[in-house]
């Protein structure tokens, strides 16, 4: 039985979701800047404005009459895309593919009706024998 003293119990919410920087930028749009201010009215801590704003934040341009106009803005899906960007590439590949042909050792040992081998003495084999590198 698990005792509730050993488990922590966090209430993070480590990203804005897409629809608080939707927020985020009605704000910015309407002219509320102030950090402390844009993070109490989302519910997030100061230093969540302030990496979203990184995050998120982009340079535009645009040509008016042949000169480029450059403008700095913070745009919600930029930040939605940076942040899914981010979440994919933290995220270890899976093992499967390195591991196929150890799979397929396996699974013709276990489904060998003349030996009964269990799944233990199977990796003992494959040790004893070196046929896989483990690493």
């Amino acid at each position: 039985m698990l005792e509730q003293n050993n488990i922590k119990i966090t209430n993070k919410k480590p990203r804005l979701t897409q629809f608080q920087r939707g927020e985020l930028q009605g704000y910015l749009n309407a002219g509320i800047t102030n950090k402390s201010e844009l993070a109490r009215k989302l519910k997030v801590s100061r230093g969540t404005i302030y990496n979203e704003l990184a995050r998120g934040t982009t340079t535009q341009v645009k040509k008016i009459n042949g000169k480029h106009i450059y403008t700095t803005q913070y745009l919600a899906e930029t930040g939605q895309a940076v942040t899914d960007r981010n979440v994919a590439r933290s995220r270890k590949p899976l093992k499967f593919g390195r591991v196929k042909a150890f799979l397929a050792f396996v699974d013709e040992l276990l489904l060998d009706r003349t030996r009964t081998l269990s799944p233990d003495a199977i990796v003992g084999l494959a040790k004893l024998k070196g046929l896989f590198f483990s690493g």
